[in-house]
């Protein structure tokens, strides 16, 4: 009886289609995608409601036509705009009928398209690290098109992004911050690091994850490119700074120093094989465990871990000790350099010698002699 049931499912007429958006590939000016609007709402009014998957495939069990309409304003995002908000209205034909819609600017400005987009990514990733994370049980709500410049911010309860800016000469000074894949993913970074264990804390530290959520995502050290008019970006990974000389006391520079250690390790790693998707939990892991700057290198060994004993070692300690020691500014002298652990034992590490003498900058030569055990009779 079950399988008759079944088989009389299967072939009940329905309703069926595929909703797709227009996006920005990662910033304005960029390639225009069209991608999956997934987890959307469609509202058939009595006729009931479907919502759309992963792939943005819905269907409605019924044999009528009807009319409907769909928002941006999903089970997984919650898209407002500073004016009319999105909508798309439809008809769909009974039938067994299948039909394709279309977000583009005739239905939704840009910035609520690329800030639907980003949240639905936004979501899987977090999902696959932090599945228990309470950021999840409800729609991640954002404000776009807000009448201010250069700049959005999380509230605490919601992601909001500001209008183009442009000068008295009509030239754009920045871009609206809702088109720009690398300012949504760091908003919603700052969500993850209040709801994560500890909540927030460090501002430096904040700053850092908000930047490390975005660049998980897009492999690129330039944050926010084209952010400006002149198409610069809002901040750069592949600066080679030292802790604790370029620590300055303000949160956006100094969590870049921690960025820029992490975006070297990203490298390092990236060119030893490891694929970005393979890398995104170790490195977002930590934001559950470190609650200031220097407690990161304890946090990232701990995810680095593969089998829950850091006795004997992770699989990329070698990699995270050599980054975090050059991105340091003295190994030699407590305080100079990153809180880091005893040196693992590495067999293909290049050797190094720590002095415990300081040499005072002064004219003249330093002569250093040394021999190597493992060379005498060589």
């Amino acid at each position: 009886e079950e399988e008759i049931v079944a088989a009389a499912r299967e072939v009940l007429p329905a309703l069926s289609g595929r909703i797709e958006m227009a996006v920005d590939a990662r910033t304005v000016g960029d390639e225009i995608l069209w991608v999956p609007t997934s987890h959307a709402i469609l509202d058939f009014g009595e006729g009931g409601r479907a919502t759309s998957d992963e792939r943005g495939e819905w269907t409605l069990a019924t044999d009528a036509s009807l009319e409907g309409t769909t928002t941006l304003r999903g089970t997984g995002a919650t898209v407002v705009n500073y004016g009319p908000d999105a909508l798309l209205p439809f008809s769909a034909e009974g039938g067994g009928t299948s039909i394709t819609l279309r977000w583009d600017d005739g239905g939704a400005r840009a910035a609520e398209r690329d800030t639907y987009r980003a949240i639905e990514r936004a979501r899987e990733t977090i999902a696959s690290v932090f599945p228990d994370l309470s950021l999840l049980t409800a729609p991640i709500r954002a404000n776009v098109g807000l009448p201010l410049r250069c700049n959005a911010f999380w509230d605490g309860k919601s992601i909001n992004f500001f209008q183009v800016a442009l000068d008295e000469e009509g030239q754009v000074v920045c871009h609206d911050t809702g088109r720009i894949l690398d300012v949504i993913l760091h908003e919603i970074g700052h969500a993850i690091d209040q709801y994560a264990p500890g909540g927030r804390q460090d501002g430096a530290l904040g700053e850092f994850i908000g930047d490390l959520f975005a660049w998980v995502h897009t492999d690129s050290p330039q944050l926010a490119p084209n952010f400006f008019g002149n198409g610069d970006p809002v901040r750069d990974l592949s600066a080679n700074l030292l802790f604790p000389r370029d620590i300055v006391g303000q949160v956006h520079h100094d969590g870049l120093v921690l960025g820029s250690t992490m975006w070297d390790l990203w490298e390092t790693l990236r060119a030893s094989g490891i694929e970005a998707a393979q890398l995104r939990p170790p490195f977002l892991a930590p934001i559950a465990d470190a609650q200031t700057l220097l407690e990161w290198y304890d946090a990232l060994r701990f995810a680095d871990d593969d089998n829950g004993d850091l006795s004997d070692g992770t699989p990329n300690e070698c990699a995270i000790w050599d980054v975090f020691a050059r991105h340091s500014v003295d190994l030699a002298t407590p305080g100079l350099h990153w809180p880091l652990s005893p040196m693992p034992e590495c067999p293909d590490a290049p050797p190094r010698l720590f002095f415990e003498r300081r040499v005072y900058p002064c004219a003249g030569e330093v002569v250093l002699y040394y021999r190597n055990p493992e060379r005498i009779g060589a």
